[in-house]
């Protein structure tokens, strides 16, 4: 993450796939799977570290 300096005070900013937690300064994780923020051809979401990845059904490939 960065966090850039501004008058008086500092804004954070999140990689891709992360969000700032409350504390204002620390980046924790998006479960896109949780949130159903993926493409929906996907079968099976799994959350990964910054990010996810989708499988499909054991009669499918992708």
């Amino acid at each position: 993450h960065k966090c850039i300096n501004t008058i008086s005070s500092y804004t954070c900013r999140c990689d891709h796939g992360y969000e700032l937690l409350p504390n204002g300064t620390s980046c924790g994780d998006v479960d896109e799977c949780e949130r159903g923020s993926y493409d929906v051809d996907c079968h099976i979401c799994v959350n990964l570290i910054g990010g996810h990845t989708c499988l499909c059904n054991d009669t499918y490939i992708l």
